[in-house]
């Protein structure tokens, strides 16, 4: 799990940067949280195989989604 919260103005972690983890890790999933405005990390990574990253947008909208479901 990688969670990331600096607001450096740029990607603090690549693509490519999460794919040699990957590889490292033998392929086990890697979950990424970007907490920061601006992100950190790079939206390309949501195109690679077993590398999870939510934003901020995606968290509030899964949080929404569970307070409508107990709402119901």
């Amino acid at each position: 799990m990688v969670i990331s919260a600096q607001g450096a103005g740029q990607y603090t972690l690549t693509a490519e940067a999460v794919t040699r983890a990957l590889r490292r890790r033998r392929q086990r999933p890697i979950f990424l949280v970007d907490a920061a405005i601006p992100r950190d990390l790079a939206p390309d990574i949501d195109a690679i195989d077993g590398a999870f990253r939510y934003d901020l947008e995606a968290l509030e909208a899964v949080a929404m989604a569970g307070r409508a479901k107990r709402e119901a």
